[in-house]
């Protein structure tokens, strides 16, 4: 499972300074004043994500001299699931101009906000036959205590649905700030542009290529073995991530790995 929840704000001020036309022969009165409007761009990202694989397998010895392997066959089954919602509010300019109200011309600050918003679920469900090659080449020791350089590689054929579903939309809002003596600010808010709820729900039977494998070293002792190494899963065109359109991406897991095994009976 993976959750992450990311919110971005930044902001600055944008200043202009004018003439204080209301009191301007008063001495304790500054002789000019300053409007200001703040710039600003906010993001929130939600994600969720779970991905499930199981596999069963029968596998059978087979010897290469002094190289130990297994070969398997068996089915694998694959669960993707994706949930994510992001958000944006911004204001990426401001412009300051005169204006005439209440009898004069006043400045006012000028600026369009932007509101987006997207919802969006998305999976993949897939069942398959699979095989895998794994073995071992012994680089240190005898029975009792050895160090082994291990590898394997698998594959499979998933069979399933994918499927993506969410809505989007849009909207932009034209402010205008004024210099009220009466009230600070008369905001007007034309909408400007909207971008009505969009909505898609996409389904589709899909074959999915698998392939993985693995390098370690293991430390083998009588009755327990510790492993180090690298690995990587790779599913092509798992995922459709696509928004108003179809578009597969891959889901691919790798990283380094650690296992300890414990022998029980004789």
């Amino acid at each position: 499972r993976s959750n992450n929840n990311k919110h971005i704000h930044q902001q600055t001020k944008v200043y202009s300074r004018y003439p204080n036309t209301k009191y301007p022969r008063v001495p304790s009165q500054p002789p000019t004043k300053t409007l200001t409007a703040a710039k600003f761009a906010d993001f929130k990202i939600q994600n969720r994500e779970s991905h499930a694989i199981i596999d069963f397998q029968a596998g059978h010895d087979v010897g290469l001299g002094i190289i130990s392997s297994v070969a398997s066959l068996g089915i694998r089954v694959a669960d993707f699931t994706s949930k994510s919602r992001a958000s944006i509010i911004a204001r990426p300019d401001v412009a300051f101009h005169d204006v005439f109200y209440f009898g004069k011309y006043r400045p006012a600050a000028f600026h369009t906000d932007y509101m987006a918003q997207s919802d969006n679920e998305r999976s993949f469900r897939g069942v398959g036959p699979s095989i895998s090659w794994e073995g071992n080449v012994p680089v240190f020791g005898g029975q009792e205590g050895a160090i082994t350089f291990d590898w394997g590689v698998n594959a499979a054929a998933l069979f399933g649905r994918q499927k993506a579903e969410g809505a989007h939309h849009a909207t932009a809002r034209h402010y205008v700030d004024r210099q009220n003596p009466a009230s600070p600010y008369v905001t007007a808010a034309p909408i400007v542009y909207q971008h009505p709820p969009l909505t898609h729900d996409r389904t589709r039977s899909v074959f999915v290529p698998n392939f993985g494998g693995r390098a370690g070293i293991s430390f083998r002792y009588s009755a327990a073995i510790v492993s180090f190494g690298y690995r990587a899963d790779l599913f092509m065109g798992a995922m459709d991530m696509g928004i108003d359109a179809r578009h597969t991406v891959d889901r691919n897991f790798y990283g380094p790995f650690a296992t300890v095994s414990i022998g029980i009976g004789g």
